[in-house]
C-alpha cells in the first residue's frame, strides 16, 4: 500500500479526532432519525436533559444572558479574566470553605482549557501525567495533543472499594524517572463511575501527598477537576473538602478546574477558570505569569458573556438563591434517576462500579466495545471505556430509567454465552 501523502509535522502524522463519547451521540440520533426518540435511550450525552429531553436551562441563567448588554458579548477581555470574573469564580467555588492560602484565578475555555494549562506549564515534554484507571477519556487526548503521556493508577481495590496505595506507588515511580509530576483527581461526582471521595479519604489523600513532597527536589501538581462540584448529594457540604487542601508544603501545587457549563447549563458557552492554590505567593505569581501567557498564545480570551454573567450573579443575592434553588430540582431529578436505576441493578444483579452522586455511572465489563454494540441493537447507547461502559443519567428522561438495567444485565449474559 502506497504511504499517505503529508504535509504535516511530525508530532502531528496520524492524528484524529475519534472520541468514544461523540461517536456514541452520534450513533444515537442516527437511531432516532430511523426509529423515533421514544424507541431509543441515549446514556451518551453528558449534560443535563429534562423529562421531555430538552436541554435543562436554569432559568434564571437563561434570563439574565438574554438580557446582557451587546458590549458584554462583543468586546475583548483580559487574557486573565476580568477582576469582577475572578472574584465571583473564588466565592462560587468555594463557598464558606475558601482555604487558608494564597489563591490566583485565571480564566480559561471550560474546564478543558485549565486542563490543557496544567499538562503543558507544570509538565516537560514527554512527561507523564498520573490519572485514574477510571477516567474521562480526553485526557488522554489532551495529553497526547500536548506531547505528554498518561499513566495511571487504579481506583478501586477488586472488592470495589476506594484506594490510594496504588496512587502512592505511581508517585514513586513516576518522581524516579521526571521531577515533576502531575495527578488528577476528579471529584466530586466522578466522571465516569459517580464515586464521591468523603472527607476523611481527602484528609488521607492529601498526607499522602505532602509526605511524597518531603524531597525538596520534587515538584508535585495536584488537580482538581470538579465541574460537577455543584451536583453533589450532599450540596453545599460537598465543599467541606476544601478544608483539607491545607497546609501546602512549598513544592506542592493544588490546583482545581472550574466550569459553567455544568454548575450554570452553559455548556456551550465555554467559560471557566483554572485556579492556583499555593502557601508561597511567589508561586501563585508564576502561576499567573505563565498561564496568563499561555492563554495569549492559545485562546486570547474567553467569552466575555460568560465572565459577565458570573459577575452578575455574585453581586446580586437574590438572583443567587434563585440559580441554587432552581439547581437543587435538577439535582433531585439526578438523585430520583439515580435512585430508580440502582434499585433495579439491585433486583437483577447488575454488578456496578460505586456511585453516590452525579451525572454518570459505570458497569464494569471485560469487552466494553462488544457490550456498547450489543446495547445499541437495543437502542441503548453508552460510552465504552478502557475497563467498562459508562451510562449518563443526566441525559436520561426519567420514564426511560425503568428496564435499563435489565437490558444491561441480559446482554451481558448473551455475550458471556
Amino acid at each position: 500500500m502506497t504511504p499517505r501523502f503529508s504535509m504535516v509535522g511530525q508530532h502531528a502524522f496520524g492524528k484524529r479526532t475519534n472520541d468514544a463519547i461523540f461517536r456514541a451521540g452520534a450513533a444515537a440520533d442516527q437511531a432516532v432519525a430511523r426509529h423515533g426518540r421514544d424507541r431509543v435511550v441515549n446514556g451518551s450525552v453528558g449534560l443535563i436533559l429534562d423529562d421531555k429531553e430538552q436541554l435543562a436551562v436554569l432559568p434564571t441563567v437563561s434570563e439574565v444572558i438574554r438580557g446582557l448588554a451587546a458590549v458584554d458579548f462583543a468586546s475583548y477581555s483580559p487574557f486573565l479574566g476580568s477582576p469582577e470574573f475572578r472574584a465571583a469564580v473564588k466565592s462560587f467555588l468555594f463557598g464558606d470553605e475558601l482555604p487558608d492560602a494564597h489563591l490566583e484565578v485565571v480564566a480559561t475555555p471550560g474546564a478543558t482549557g485549565a486542563l490543557r494549562n496544567a499538562f503543558w506549564n507544570y509538565l516537560d515534554v514527554g512527561d507523564s501525567v498520573l490519572v485514574p484507571d477510571w477516567r474521562w477519556s480526553p485526557y488522554d487526548t489532551i495529553a497526547t495533543e500536548h506531547l505528554r503521556r498518561i499513566e495511571t493508577f487504579q481506583l478501586f481495590t477488586a472488592d470495589r472499594q476506594f484506594t490510594l496505595e496504588p496512587l502512592e506507588q505511581q508517585l514513586e515511580h513516576l518522581f524516579a524517572r521526571q521531577p515533576r509530576v502531575l495527578v488528577v483527581i476528579n471529584d466530586p461526582c466522578h466522571n465516569p463511575t459517580g464515586y464521591d471521595m468523603t472527607d476523611d479519604e481527602w484528609s488521607q489523600l492529601m498526607t499522602l501527598l505532602r509526605r511524597t513532597v518531603q524531597d525538596p527536589e520534587r515538584r508535585l501538581t495536584l488537580f482538581i477537576d470538579a465541574p460537577y462540584l455543584d451536583y453533589a448529594a450532599r450540596g453545599e457540604q460537598a465543599k467541606s473538602l476544601f478544608r483539607a487542601l491545607t497546609p501546602l508544603p512549598r513544592n506542592l501545587l493544588v490546583t482545581i478546574g472550574y466550569s459553567i457549563s455544568k454548575s450554570l447549563t452553559l455548556y456551550g458557552l465555554r467559560t471557566g477558570a483554572f485556579i492556583g492554590m499555593s502557601q508561597d505567593r511567589g508561586v501563585l505569581e508564576e502561576f499567573a505569569e505563565v498561564n496568563g501567557a499561555s492563554a495569549r498564545g492559545v485562546w486570547t480570551n474567553v467569552p466575555r458573556a460568560g465572565m459577565r454573567l458570573c459577575s452578575i450573579l455574585h453581586g446580586d443575592q437574590a438572583l443567587t438563591t434563585r440559580v441554587v434553588q432552581e439547581r437543587e430540582e435538577l439535582r433531585g431529578m439526578l438523585r430520583h434517576r439515580a435512585t430508580m436505576f440502582l434499585k433495579e441493578a439491585g433486583e437483577v444483579g447488575l454488578e456496578l462500579m460505586p456511585y453516590r452522586s452525579g451525572f454518570f455511572m459505570s458497569i464494569p465489563t471485560p469487552d466494553p466495545e462488544r457490550l456498547a454494540a450489543a446495547l445499541a441493537e437495543e437502542q441503548l447507547f453508552v460510552v465504552p471505556m478502557e475497563l467498562g461502559i459508562r451510562l449518563a443519567i443526566s441525559g436520561i428522561a426519567t420514564h426511560k430509567i425503568p428496564g435499563l438495567a435489565a437490558i444491561i444485565k441480559r446482554s451481558q449474559q448473551r455475550l458471556q454465552t
